[in-house]
């Protein structure tokens, strides 16, 4: 891996070393199966704590009984393991995830985890004490499997209107968590990651479980059909435009998470293409803008 781009590069080669090393000097003796929107995950830890963990973020109905060889396996470690405090192992300036390939292994290091995979098999060193870290190995390969089975991850808002969930896309940093506080009663399934999924020849929203807002974990079971998706622009009035099915394209493949286009997987670009080809073609995309008041939701609909 290229750690020229690191802020803190004897770091990032600090952590690239404790991947091998957890792989030859611990073990995994703490296991749960979890079912995340449909992929089946053996959750493999040294640590009891990370276990409990787990079990804190998602709902318990995603807690399968027995594991299967067929499935993911995701070995879970701690910096406690290496006796590394969170400062030292988060002391990167960049919150970026970086990816590379090597032979028929990924490797990936981000200011709170490192990991590598090898096929089906997942070794990644986290900071138990915080979330972020076992959310932010998620998102770096969950995407790609979902995609597998013809659902993605966007990076958006999305709260449901009069049955219909709206999705709410945009750089970061142009309100998708703002216009949740601005809500009211309205269900918002997540603010940061949520799930598109095709079914009975339209599209469903979910919430992601991949960090972000979600008081309620029981709200992540919920799933409703796609009303319309908006673009997120500042400004000091309310008002929509609609794009036109290139911008469209464009926003909305933008918004898919993780994907990591530089890595030239064929199949994961064509599936992704095609899914976003076919989600423009079947829905509504405007341009939102929007200032700091609740009048802007007079034009979502």
């Amino acid at each position: 891996m290229d750690l020229i781009s690191f802020s803190n590069p004897i770091l990032g080669q600090k952590k690239l070393d404790l991947l091998e090393k957890m792989q030859t000097d611990l073990f995994f003796n703490y296991r749960l199966t979890l079912e995340y929107h449909g992929v089946l995950v053996n959750i493999n830890a040294s640590r009891e704590s990370i276990l409990k963990l787990v079990l804190h973020l998602v709902p318990p109905s995603w807690i399968m009984d027995k594991s299967n060889d067929m499935n993911l396996n995701l070995n879970l470690c701690s910096i406690k393991d290496f006796n590394i405090s969170g400062f030292d192992w988060e002391n990167e300036e960049s919150p970026e995830c970086r990816t590379t390939q090597v032979d028929n292994q990924e490797m990936a290091i981000q200011r709170d985890f490192a990991g590598k995979m090898v096929g089906n098999t997942i070794y990644a060193i986290i900071n138990e004490d915080m979330s972020d870290g076992f959310f932010n190995v998620l998102r770096w390969f969950m995407p790609r499997k979902l995609l597998a089975i013809k659902k993605t991850v966007l990076h958006s808002s999305c709260v449901v209107i009069n049955e219909k969930a709206f999705f709410f896309l945009g750089h970061s940093g142009h309100g998708k968590s703002t216009l949740t506080t601005l809500a009211d009663d309205r269900l918002v399934l997540g603010d940061d990651m949520n799930i598109l999924y095709e079914h009975h020849n339209g599209y469903y929203a979910q919430g992601a479980a991949l960090g972000g807002l979600y008081n309620n974990k029981s709200l992540l079971n919920l799933n409703y059909p796609v009303g319309a998706f908006y673009w997120l622009c500042k400004s000091d009035e309310n008002k929509v435009e609609k794009l036109a099915s290139a911008e469209a394209y464009r926003k909305f493949i933008s918004s898919c998470a993780n994907v990591f286009w530089n890595q030239k997987d064929n199949q994961v670009e064509e599936a992704m293409m095609k899914l976003s080809l076919d989600v423009v073609s079947r829905y509504p995309f405007y341009n939102l803008y929007f200032s700091l008041n609740k009048g802007f939701w007079k034009y979502v609909k």
